[in-house]
């Protein structure tokens, strides 16, 4: 399959997942659904453990990418000419790949994986909070955490295809996803009142994470076929 191919697959995925969702929610809300505190409790966990692994992930990403691999070989795999070059911020050391990465000080680090862990960092403590919070929303509440959720994860979408990428830009987009995620959870927990819509959730972000990967991927090999350099890392 080609890299363009695998991309449309994954949004053509990402987009009847959203669908499955909005069905699942209007057919929820038309009543009130609370949900007590232990019912939360597994979709909570479940996301908080997402959460760390995103964190340990974005920090630590060489830890897991022995382990699945769903995507194919990169050209820095089998290009000899690749070897001359480093990755700084989980990103090629190269000029065209300056505007991915972000310095804080010293230290160098790739815009998206630093804003994904952002998010991280905040939703994480926004879900204990809402798991303990024994008062149950307003069901008006769930529509606009739904609306919200799902415009986070398009907007780092569109933003993960756009040519001239702002590093600033990038990190604030891609923990605002995070949120997102955050945001969808808690909705269809209000609107269903059933921690298997929010289990549900928790598994698609999953596949939005995923999708939102292979954009930037398809991105960056778009930046190695417009370098002149032979180094071709994508």
């Amino acid at each position: 399959m080609t890299r363009r191919a695998r991309v449309f697959y994954f949004v053509v995925l990402s987009a009847i997942a959203a669908a499955l969702l909005l069905v699942v929610f209007v057919i929820s809300s038309k009543q009130d659904h609370p949900i007590s505190i232990s019912g939360k409790l597994l979709p909570a966990a479940a996301f908080i453990a997402s959460c760390l692994l995103c964190i340990s992930l974005t920090v630590y990403p060489n830890w897991a990418r022995n382990l699945v691999s769903r995507s194919p070989r990169s050209l820095a795999e089998t290009n000899p000419n690749a070897n001359s070059r480093k990755y700084r911020g989980h990103h090629p050391d190269c000029v065209s790949f300056q505007s991915h990465r972000i310095s804080l000080g010293s230290r160098v680090f790739c815009a998206g994986c630093l804003g994904l862990t952002s998010g991280a960092a905040v939703s994480l403590p926004l879900m204990i909070v809402y798991a303990a919070f024994d008062a149950n929303l307003p069901r008006q509440t769930s529509a606009a955490f739904i609306v919200a959720g799902l415009g986070a994860v398009s907007m780092a979408f569109v933003e993960a295809t756009l040519g001239r990428r702002r590093p600033v830009l990038h990190l604030f987009v891609n923990s605002i996803m995070i949120v997102g995620f955050f945001l969808l959870v808690t909705g269809m927990l209000v609107a269903t009142g059933n921690g298997a819509a929010g289990l549900l959730v928790v598994s698609f972000s999953f596949l939005w994470i995923d999708t939102r990967i292979q954009l930037s991927r398809w991105r960056h090999s778009l930046v190695c076929d417009e370098c002149p350099e032979g180094c071709k890392m994508y």
